[in-house]
């Protein structure tokens, strides 16, 4: 028995279902759904599906022939893409932990790149804000400011944004490492 990580709940699936993807659709197959789940635990799964504008039984109904058809959805089927990632190990308890690390380090590196870029974009914004108004204030009301351009970041800043930037390459390399293996 092994046990799986999926949506925050835990299962022990047999061992045996990585390696042969038959028993998985032994499992989940029209027979299980039609005379082993009780009606209502049909509703609460096709509650999972999504809602369609017309005729929302008849789509459902559709959706669940071609989930268990094994017909493709796009981009694979449901449950060969499941079973594929069970395989490698993607609901491992100790892989979904560290992929939920991971993803919560990728997204306060987001956040930081994106409090770092508003801060210089503030910051460059003032200085154009503050160089234009001295020279209108040093104007004729009558004329027509010529403003020049704003020189380029300070090498000084740059060196100091690309330090910042590696570092956080390299706690998302191993994370990526530790995650993925």
């Amino acid at each position: 028995m092994e046990t799986v990580l999926y949506s925050g709940v835990s299962l022990e699936l047999p061992s045996e279902i990585c390696e042969d993807i038959s028993l998985l659709f032994e499992i989940l197959s029209p027979d299980t759904w039609n005379n082993h789940l009780t009606d209502d635990h049909r509703e609460m799964l096709m509650g999972f599906l999504p809602e369609f504008s017309h005729n929302d039984l008849e789509e459902k109904t559709r959706t669940l022939e071609m989930f268990f058809m094994d017909e493709n959805f796009r981009f694979g089927t449901p449950l060969r893409l499941f079973h594929e990632q069970l395989c490698k190990g993607f609901f491992n308890p100790e892989i979904s932990k560290m992929r939920a690390i991971h993803k919560k380090i990728m997204y306060k590196e987001y956040r930081y790149r994106q409090k770092q870029y508003l801060h210089h974009t503030l910051e460059e914004v003032l200085v154009r804000r503050k160089r234009v108004l001295d020279i209108v204030s040093s104007m004729p009301p009558d004329d027509i400011p010529k403003i020049p351009r704003l020189p380029p970041l300070r090498d000084q800043e740059l060196r100091s944004i690309k330090n910042s930037v590696d570092s956080w390459v390299g706690w998302k390399d191993h994370f990526r490492q530790i995650c993925y293996q």
